[in-house]
C-alpha cells in the first residue's frame, strides 16, 4: 500500500468527512477496543472484562515498579544503576498513563471537554484544517511501531536465554526467578500501549483546540462591516467565541494539568539517563542496542509530544490580540460606538494564564521548552564528563553507578 491510499484510509478512519469531534475522538478509542482500554462501551459485561484486565497489569506494574524502587535505595549490589533507574521511570510512566486514561474515560472528561470545544464555532477550525490534524494522529499512530519494537527486542531477549548485562539481576529476579520475569514483562508491554494511547489522546485534545484558535484568529483579522452596527455586532459575537473558547481551554487544562505534571517529571530524569547509557555504551552489545534505542526515541516522542504541541497552543493564543490590532476596519475610521466594542474586546483577551499548565506551576510555552533542554543538556554534558573520573589514585569512578 502506498503512502497516498495509507493517507485516504487513515483519514477515513479518523476524519470522516461528515463526523463532528466527537465521532473523530471515538475513533481513536477503536485503538482502546483492539487492547481492551475502552471503557466507553454501555455493554457491562465488556466494561467488567475491561476493568479487570486493566486492574490486574496496574497492580503487577505497580508491584514490579515499587520492587525495582526498593533495589535502587537498598540494595548493595547493582552495578547498573542508572540503567535501574531508567527502567523504573519508565515503567512508572506506562502505569500512570494507564491509570489517567482509565479516569479520563470512566468521567468522560474527554467528552465533556469536546463538547465545550464544539459549541462557539461548531468544529469549523477542525474541519479547515483537517489535514494537520491527520498529520498529528498518523505521526502518534506511528509510535506504536516503537513500542512493537521495543517489546519485540525485549521479548526476544527473555526467550533466547541470553544474559544481557544492562539489566541487573534483581530486577528479572523480581518475582522471584528469570521464569517469573514474564509477569511483569507482558504487563510492562500492556501498559506501554495504555501509555500510547494516553498521549494520542493528548495530543489530539491540544491540537483540536489550536486548529480552533488559529480557525477564530483567522476570523477576527477579516472582521469588517459598511456600518458601525454591524461591526459591534461582528465583534460582540467574536467576543462570546472567544469566552467560549477560553472555558474549553480551561477545562481541558483541568483535564491534563496532573497528567502533564507527572509525566513531565518523570519524563526529563528517564531520557536524561537514557541518553547517558546510549552515549557511554556504544561499544556494547547488538542485544542491547535493540532494546534502549526504541525506548529512548519513545521517550524523545512522548517529552516533546507532552511540552511542544502545548507550546504551540500557547502562542497561538497570543496571537490573538496581535490579529485584531491588525484589523484596521476596526480602528479606522474612528466611530465611538465601535471602538468601545473593540476596547472591551481587548479586555477579553487580556488572560495571560491561558493554556495547559504543569499543575499550575507553569504554562507550557516555547521559553519553558528551551530552559528545560538547557539544563537537560547540562546535566547530561556533566554525567559524561565525570565517566571515568579518577579520584586521587586508580580508583575509577562510573556515573553509571551513582
Amino acid at each position: 500500500m502506498s503512502r497516498k491510499d495509507l493517507s485516504s484510509v487513515l483519514s477515513i478512519v479518523l476524519l470522516d468527512e461528515d463526523s463532528p469531534l466527537e465521532c473523530y475522538y471515538n475513533r481513536i478509542c477503536l485503538v482502546g477496543k483492539c487492547i481492551g482500554l475502552n471503557f466507553d462501551s454501555s455493554n457491562l459485561l465488556k466494561r467488567t472484562i475491561s476493568s479487570l484486565i486493566v486492574y490486574t497489569i496496574i497492580a503487577i506494574g505497580l508491584y514490579f515498579v515499587i520492587s525495582v524502587g526498593y533495589s535502587i535505595f537498598f540494595s548493595e549490589s547493582m552495578p547498573n544503576v542508572a540503567v535501574t533507574i531508567t527502567i523504573f521511570i519508565f515503567n512508572l510512566q506506562a502505569v500512570i498513563s494507564t491509570i489517567f486514561l482509565v479516569q479520563w474515560q470512566k468521567r468522560g472528561s474527554i467528552h465533556k471537554f469536546i463538547h465545550l470545544l464544539k459549541e462557539p464555532q461548531n468544529g469549523e477550525g477542525v474541519n479547515k484544517y483537517r489535514k494537520g490534524l491527520l498529520g498529528q494522529m498518523m505521526a502518534a499512530l506511528s509510535m506504536s511501531i516503537l513500542i512493537l519494537l521495543y517489546i519485540t527486542s525485549t521479548f526476544g531477549v527473555y526467550f533466547s536465554g541470553k544474559n544481557v548485562t544492562v539489566i541487573d539481576r534483581e530486577i528479572i529476579n523480581s518475582f522471584g526467578n528469570r521464569d517469573s520475569y514474564i509477569i511483569p514483562l507482558i504487563a510492562q508491554e500492556y501498559a506501554l500501549f495504555g501509555w500510547n494511547l494516553s498521549i494520542l489522546i493528548y495530543v489530539f485534545c491540544v491540537e483540536v483546540t489550536f486548529y480552533e484558535i488559529r480557525y477564530f484568529n483567522r476570523s477576527i483579522r477579516t472582521i469588517s462591516g459598511l456600518s458601525e452596527e454591524s461591526l459591534c455586532s461582528e465583534i460582540s459575537n467574536a467576543i462570546k467565541k472567544y469566552s467560549d473558547i477560553a472555558v474549553a481551554v480551561r477545562s481541558l487544562n483541568k483535564i491534563l494539568k496532573r497528567y502533564a505534571f507527572m509525566m513531565i517529571a518523570c519524563s526529563i530524569p528517564s531520557l536524561l539517563f537514557c541518553l547517558y547509557i546510549v552515549f557511554s555504551r556504544l561499544n556494547s552489545e547488538m542485544e542491547e542496542k535493540v532494546i534502549m534505542i526504541p525506548a529512548l526515541l519513545y521517550l524523545l516522542y512522548s517529552f516533546f509530544s507532552l511540552t511542544a504541541v502545548p507550546a504551540k497552543l500557547h502562542d497561538e493564543i497570543t496571537k490573538t490580540k496581535s490579529a485584531f490590532y491588525e484589523n484596521t476596519q476596526i480602528w479606522f475610521p474612528y466611530r465611538s460606538s465601535v471602538y468601545n466594542a473593540a476596547v472591551a474586546f481587548c479586555s477579553h483577551l487580556e488572560q495571560s494564564n491561558l493554556g495547559i499548565s504543569i499543575w499550575g506551576f507553569a504554562l507550557l510555552s516555547r521559553p519553558i521548552i528551551l530552559t528545560t533542554l538547557s539544563v537537560m543538556a547540562t546535566c547530561l554534558a556533566l554525567l559524561l564528563q565525570f565517566r571515568g573520573y579518577k579520584f586521587g589514585g586508580n580508583q575509577m569512578c562510573n556515573c553509571s553507578t551513582i
